[in-house]
């Protein structure tokens, strides 16, 4: 699933096209060609016609980004927040078909897979930016040569008809799509590096829609090998925006938007905003090709696209939209409704204006509280203009101040009244509690249980739905929240800590204030809940969410908790998991802080830590702090670290140079740090071809160590 090329499009686009692209061509290579599939390369397409055959193939992308054969984009411009994004892939084990005369075989190693896009931001992307894109392959591609970077100036629409035609059995379209002549610019021939991976830093083109990739192309017999994809979208102006980031539920939320420059149009713009609660802010995609004529796509259970059923003439419908002209809004509102539930969703579109500026209004009438993400774009009407503007911004709905108890609301209707605190201590059953308070809403409700005793507010949110009881816990205060949660049931609990998001981190600040042994154990039965029966390469993504989270903590709180866990029985291993999840920047200040605090707790976890994750911990690290984690390391996991500094060594010097026969005899040799950074070495003395003498240290930058070695002479040498 490629969630770059949803937030990259026109504004309906923005949810739908990318699907497409990413679920219809599946991008990713391992190593060489292969002519039938398997684990490495899941699909095969091949077109035989006149005798000739073209092939493409395909490998299967990870859920893991270090290894997943995803690229990565970083840029000038601010990084904007993607959905989470999931997807299952049921496609045909093995189809041959003749259409337009052509022999038509997709040949799949698999007939399903599930997996996550682990890329969590983009960066917006203006003319003359510096673009880096960095390709995280598979540690079998490592070395892999022969490969070449190519911008290609093509939209989503443009690799979908072009996808439409090789299952008319044409192959041209894609081969005219990728060819090197045609492309914006190629790099040279490039190899991945030990890890599979490989980067570029090129500067942005001039605005339009592009896609990065990353390919082996053979002329004869034809055979592309696409190793991945990114659509990139060079926006054509910043956008200046005045929006409010909170709003009382049932009023109006005024987006203004100008785009800077004043630009003008001849056809007109069109302002759009898409604003989706936090909790749905996640698509969950399914992609069937079942039979090559009836391949589909749903989005959270909403088909969006769908095959004509007739191979000679293939082609997809999209909801009916064929250009930004002939949009119905409404079939666009309803379906993306649909998709993300009426109740955390609200669409607004401007009309085509020729103004610069414009003012969206969004309701929040019958909206969830709680934060929701705002998608704002700015395109220019015509069938081939892509997006001028994008940005994403956070706004929090809250619920209105509650009516006085007894009165009508101010709206005449029936009066709904909150139980009174002594009813809800001292109702026998659970169940009659929930239904009186389920009508009204999470801030009504957490109001009341704020003066309810916090054992009774644990047992009423035990009962309640998951996510209700979210709503509700992120409305209390932060104390008694941060207590109900310690005091519910473990089970509940660990659900509910699964649950949280990085603006949910002062809970668990407050839960570690209260009782930093329970919070350790809530967290520690977390992560297992949620790495059970996961594979090791899948981990990363299942704890993307408490990891976010976790390094929104601060870093004290966080180290105090870590050390917490690392001394329960036979949980260090915990930590590391956690460790190898977080982001490097997160891992080093964790780290760092930790060296200070306890460096005997540290030494149990780091063991247990990947050696990957060791290596780029200690390349970033600070020299203090990197001399001193070198001691806690074993000696197998010093050998394999990278090399930071760079060496001088002097050649021994025999003192005296033409010894007697047991005569004794120094050996003495200098080694000088000459690089700019502190590192480890080792150096061997050999005498008549046998290691008599290890050494190893850590010498910092400028630095010079002396080493003497008395040896008797007993044979000459």
């Amino acid at each position: 699933m490629r969630l770059i090329e949803t937030i990259n499009n026109k504004l309906v686009k923005l949810l739908l096209i990318f699907f497409i692209v990413s679920m219809t061509m599946v991008a990713g290579a391992q190593c060489a060609p292969v002519s039938t599939p398997d684990a490495d390369y899941p699909v095969i397409i091949s077109v035989t016609k006149d005798s000739a055959t073209d092939t493409l193939i395909f490998a299967d992308h990870f859920s893991s980004l270090q290894s997943g054969n995803w690229i990565e984009l970083t840029g000038d411009g601010d990084d904007l927040h993607l959905p989470y994004i999931t997807g299952t892939v049921n496609i045909l084990n093995d189809a041959q078909t003749k259409a337009n005369g052509a022999y038509l075989e997709i040949e799949s190693y698999y007939s399903e897979k599930t997996y996550t896009y682990p890329i969590s931001t983009y960066p917006q992307c203006f003319e003359s930016d510096s673009i880096t894109a960095k390709f995280w392959g598979s540690s079998t591609l490592a070395f892999e040569g022969g490969l070449q970077w190519r911008l290609i100036s093509a939209n989503q629409r443009e690799v979908l008809i072009a996808y439409e035609d090789i299952l008319r059995g044409d192959t041209s379209t894609i081969k005219s799509l990728f060819d090197e002549s045609s492309a914006s610019w190629v790099s040279s021939i490039v190899a991945l590096d030990g890890d599979g991976d490989a980067d570029i830093t090129f500067t942005a083109p001039p605005p339009g829609s592009y896609m990065l990739a990353l390919v082996s192309e053979t002329a004869s017999p034809y055979q592309l090998v696409l190793y991945d994809m990114i659509n990139i979208e060079i926006l054509d102006f910043e956008m200046s925006l005045n929006n409010p980031t909170s709003v009382t539920q049932n009023n109006i939320i005024d987006l203004d938007i100008e785009l800077n420059s004043n630009p003008s149009t001849s056809t007109g713009f069109i302002y759009g905003a898409i604003m989706i609660h936090d909790s749905a802010y996640r698509l969950d995609v399914e992609a069937s090709s079942t039979t090559i004529e009836d391949t589909y796509i749903n989005v959270n259970d909403e088909t969006i696209l769908q095959g004509n059923g007739n191979i000679d003439s293939f082609d997809f419908n999209l909801l009916g939209i064929t250009s930004l002209s002939n949009i119905d809004t409404s079939e666009i509102t309803e379906k993306l409704r649909n998709m993300f539930d009426a109740g955390k969703i609200s669409i607004g579109f401007s009309d085509k204006i020729t103004s610069s500026s414009a003012t969206i209004s969004l309701s929040t009438s019958g909206l969830s509280t709680g934060t929701y993400w705002v998608l704002i774009g700015v395109w220019e009407d015509g069938d081939q203009r892509e997006l001028l503007g994008l940005d994403v911004k956070q706004i929090q709905v809250n619920n209105p101040p509650l009516p006085p108890s007894g009165g009508d609301g101010g709206g005449g209707g029936v009066s709904l009244v909150l139980p009174s605190v002594e009813i809800v201590e001292t109702l026998d059953d659970i169940d009659d509690v929930i239904s009186l308070i389920e009508s009204f809403s999470p801030h009504a409700v957490a109001r009341l249980l704020d003066q309810v005793s916090t054992p009774r507010v644990a047992d009423i949110l035990e009962y309640m739905k998951t996510l209700e009881a979210l709503d509700i816990l992120r409305e209390m205060s932060i104390e008694k929240a941060g207590a109900a949660l310690l005091t519910m049931d473990f089970s509940a609990s660990i659900k509910l800590m699964a649950m949280l998001g990085p603006s949910d981190y002062q809970l668990i600040e407050e839960m570690a204030k209260q009782d930093l042994d329970q919070t350790a154990v809530i967290l520690e039965d977390t992560v297992k809940m949620l790495i059970m029966n996961v594979d090791v390469s899948e981990r990363t993504l299942v704890l993307m969410q408490l990891t976010e989270t976790l390094e929104a903590v601060s870093v004290p709180t966080l180290v105090d908790l870590f050390i917490t866990i690392s001394k329960l029985p036979e949980t260090p291993a915990t930590v590391a998991i956690l460790f190898e999840a977080m982001s490097l920047d997160a891992l080093v200040s964790i780290v760092e802080s930790w060296i200070e605090v306890d460096e005997l707790s540290l030494f149990t976890v780091i063991h247990s830590v990947q050696t990957t994750v060791i290596n780029a911990l200690y390349t970033t690290m600070n020299n203090f702090y990197r001399v001193r984690m070198y001691s806690l390391l074993t000696y197998a996991t010093i050998q394999g670290l990278p090399e930071i500094g760079v060496f001088s060594f002097t050649s021994p010097v025999v003192v005296p140079d033409n010894p007697e026969l047991g005569e004794d005899v120094t050996v003495s040799f200098s080694v000088m740090n000459v690089g700019e950074e502190a590192d480890d070495y080792s150096a061997s003395l050999i005498v008549n071809g046998e290691t008599v003498q290890v050494y190893s240290n850590i010498i910092e930058p400028g630095a010079k160590v002396d080493y003497e070695y008395l040896i008797t002479a007993v044979e000459e040498g």
